[in-house]
């Protein structure tokens, strides 16, 4: 299970990190805004504690953005700020939980492992993404191609889970770099046309099917 904490408290960040460590969790750690944005909306963790490193809007905003991107991961927010404007706020942008500073370290040790729990027993149907031959598990992050594992580069995976969770739907170049890159400046149209095209080849070698298609003055779209 991988955790991601965003804590601007290096002892706190330390503490946190082994407990959730000896709790079985592979942990990364990181305290700036701008590196939490990227490994958030880049990678894909079971688990996520943030500190309010963001103004509320920005944080809450954040938030939404994964959780409208279909990010799965169990959400516990931190803050000495404990108004109920901000508590609704964030958990109404689709944080699981809200821990006041200061906590106990084995609470929140505690509590993250029944929302990872929660999360894992989720149904088939909620978690695996199904498109002709490819397989694709949300939580687990496999994917298969009938029987067979796939592996993936993780922006191509990205892409696919992006494009499976909006299937028969069409998206330009320029709208995948901005819901997939999250508009990197090093992202572009061949960006784009490079990944495509490396995972066609991976999810739809041979005889079978295509299931993405090109369309003109359209871009792509998954053919379900």
């Amino acid at each position: 299970m991988k955790a991601l904490i965003v804590e601007s408290d290096l002892n706190l960040s330390v503490e946190m990190t082994w407990a959730l460590r000896r709790a079985g969790f592979d942990v990364k750690a990181v305290s700036d805004p701008r590196m939490a944005s990227m490994e958030i909306m880049t990678f894909s963790y079971h688990l996520l504690v943030l500190e309010r490193l963001w103004t509320s809007e920005d944080c809450a905003k954040l938030v939404y953005d994964y959780r409208n991107d279909g990010g799965t991961a169990a959400i516990l927010a931190a803050s000495f700020d404990s108004s109920i404007d901000w508590e609704e706020m964030i958990l109404d942008a689709g944080a699981d939980d809200f821990f006041k500073k200061p906590f106990r370290i084995s609470s929140l040790v505690a509590r993250a492992k029944t929302l990872v729990r929660n999360c894992e027993t989720q149904t088939a149907a909620e978690r695996v993404f199904k498109v002709g031959h490819i397989a694709l598990d949300s939580v687990s992050g496999r994917v298969t191609r009938g029987n067979e594992e796939l592996h993936l580069f993780p922006m191509e995976y990205l892409l696919l889970e992006f494009l499976m969770r909006h299937p028969n739907e069409s998206f330009s170049s320029a709208a995948l770099c901005q819901r997939v890159w999250k508009d990197k400046p090093s992202a572009s149209s061949e960006t784009v046309r490079t990944h495509i095209k490396t995972l066609r080849q991976k999810i739809q070698p041979g005889d079978y099917a295509e299931i993405i298609k090109t369309e003109h003055r359209k871009g792509y779209r998954l053919v379900s």
